[in-house]
C-alpha cells in the first residue's frame, strides 16, 4: 500500500505508534524469504536447473526443512 502512495502522489505518512514503540522495533526488517511459503520459488529454481535448492547460495538462507518440504511437495502424487 505504501508503494502505491509513492507511485501516484506525494503525501504525508502518519505513523500510528509512539516513539517508545518505534525504538523497541527491530532495527531491520526480517527478509521475506524467512517467513514466506517457498513452494513456488522452489518450483522455479528446479525449472531453472537448480538440482538442490538447499545448497543454493541465498543472500539470507531459509530453513533447510522449509526447502525440503517444498521439494517433497513437488514430488507428491495427488
Amino acid at each position: 500500500m505504501v508503494s502505491t502512495v509513492i507511485k501516484f502522489c506525494l503525501g504525508i505518512c502518519y505513523r500510528l505508534y509512539s516513539k517508545e514503540q518505534y525504538e523497541e522495533m527491530e532495527s531491520r526488517n526480517v527478509p521475506e524469504i524467512l517467513f514466506t511459503n517457498l513452494d513456488e520459488a522452489v518450483l522455479h529454481m528446479i525449472a531453472a536447473g537448480v538440482t538442490d535448492p538447499a545448497e543454493f547460495d541465498f543472500v539470507e538462507k531459509p530453513n533447510s526443512s522449509v526447502l525440503m518440504h517444498s521439494k517433497a511437495l513437488l514430488r507428491h502424487d495427488f
